[in-house]
């Protein structure tokens, strides 16, 4: 991965006010403000909050955690917990009609890492790709 530099015409890359934009910006990130559910109703990856049962989701924490080897708290199978790739070979059998064993599925920390991946073991270097604009 590398990172683009950010492209400045000519007479404003010797212009130190420039700058101002970007830092103004990078302001507003630090301002420490949360922005509520209510304020942002359906936005992708903010969740409503106020419905999350929280005192049920410490109980079932609590559960497992009474419950959990010491083992399991180290790092596990490198393409996720066998436990979970059943359950999911399952569910998908069940909801989309997929066949698939749990040797067949790779859990990934999200649709970015599994883009990656597959792009990583689906290509050779220098292998022509195309992709959506906007996307990954």
């Amino acid at each position: 991965s590398r990172v683009s530099p950010i492209a400045l015409p000519a007479q404003a890359a010797d212009d130190v006010g420039s700058q101002a934009p970007v830092a103004e910006r990078v302001a507003m990130l630090r301002s420490g403000h949360r922005y509520s559910s209510e304020e942002m109703p359906l936005r992708a990856g903010v969740p409503a909050l106020t419905h999350f049962p929280f005192a049920a989701w410490r109980r079932a924490l609590n559960r497992v955690l009474n419950d959990t080897p010491q083992r399991l708290l180290g790092y596990g199978d490198p393409l996720g917990e066998i436990a979970l790739r059943a359950a999911l070979a399952q569910h998908l059998s069940l909801t989309r009609g997929v066949r698939c064993q749990p040797q067949q599925i790779v859990i990934t920390e999200g649709a970015q890492q599994a883009l990656s991946l597959c792009v990583t073991l689906l290509s050779n270097p220098g292998d022509t790709g195309w992709v959506e604009d906007p996307g990954y």
